[in-house]
């Protein structure tokens, strides 16, 4: 397994546990919220004056109102209060999206791809300058700047030797020193 899909399970890992802590945080929210809001009936409660024993008696729709009243808050009453935008909302969904593009750009990049060959053997035997144009010799062949030769472009000529445009890349391919006997 290579390493970009190690990274991107390692990511899908954190996230996850990042989604799960997020969704522990919300239910913890509403608990909280729920308990408040009991106290609150509560306190609500004790102020009231109670009632005589002749008064009305509680019956058991009463203590279920009651119940349902102290029931968990809604989600959508609970609001993220940390001044911006919820960091965890829809993590993971943003995080499928980017690797789908990445995945998307990487295919495009492969079918790109062109098995590149190696750079033919160049030789160069000599390097001539006069006022009007640079001339190099090259596998015994006289070339200027533009020709090509073994399908590479020459691009430049200089007094050090030649670049040549190599599969869209620039190479500079040194004149060969003479060994003299």
């Amino acid at each position: 397994m290579d390493n970009k899909k190690k990274l991107e399970k390692i990511i899908l890992v954190v996230l996850l546990a990042a989604l799960a802590f997020g969704v522990l945080c919300t239910q913890l929210q509403k608990k909280q919220a729920a308990k408040k809001k009991a106290e609150a009936v509560q306190a609500q409660q004790a102020k009231k004056p109670k009632k005589s024993a002749k008064g009305t008696k509680k019956t058991a729709k009463d203590s279920k109102k009651a119940k349902a009243k102290t029931q968990a808050v809604p989600y959508s009453e609970i609001k993220y209060e940390g001044g911006a935008k919820d960091p965890l909302l829809n993590l993971y969904a943003a995080f499928k999206e980017e690797l789908k593009k990445k995945r998307e750009v990487e295919e495009k990049v492969k079918k790109k791809k062109v098995v590149k060959k190696p750079l033919p053997k160049l030789n160069i035997s000599g390097l001539i300058w006069n006022a009007d144009m640079h001339q190099a010799i090259v596998n015994g062949k006289v070339l200027k700047v533009g020709d090509s030769v073994d399908g590479v472009k020459i691009v430049k000529i200089d007094k050090e030797g030649i670049t040549v445009l190599h599969q869209d890349e620039r190479v500079f391919v040194p004149k060969q020193a003479v060994i003299a006997d």
